[in-house]
């Protein structure tokens, strides 16, 4: 049943649902189906923060690159900072 779901684009769950009473698939049997929508689901976040971040993407070396993340967050949420300075 999985075989045959997964080559028109349904679910197993789904071919059980409008067959139940094919337990077990003999030849020439005539199965419903319908394409299923399958959607990608994020099984665990990692924790996030500014020195996480800061260990990952300061490829320049800055040892305030962590510090300056916070600074800019908390401007952001306090929206004080509306506009990029040129």
């Amino acid at each position: 049943m999985t075989r045959i779901a997964k080559t028109q684009g349904s679910t197993r769950e789904l071919l059980g649902r409008m067959n139940p009473s094919a337990g077990i698939l003999q030849p020439g049997m005539v199965l419903k189906y319908q394409k299923a929508s399958t959607q990608r689901v994020i099984a665990g976040w990692r924790n996030i923060s500014s020195t996480v971040i800061a260990q990952r993407y300061n490829g320049g070396g800055d040892p305030h690159y962590a510090k300056k993340l916070d600074h800019v967050l908390t401007l952001t949420r306090t929206q004080k900072a509306l506009a990029c300075a040129q």
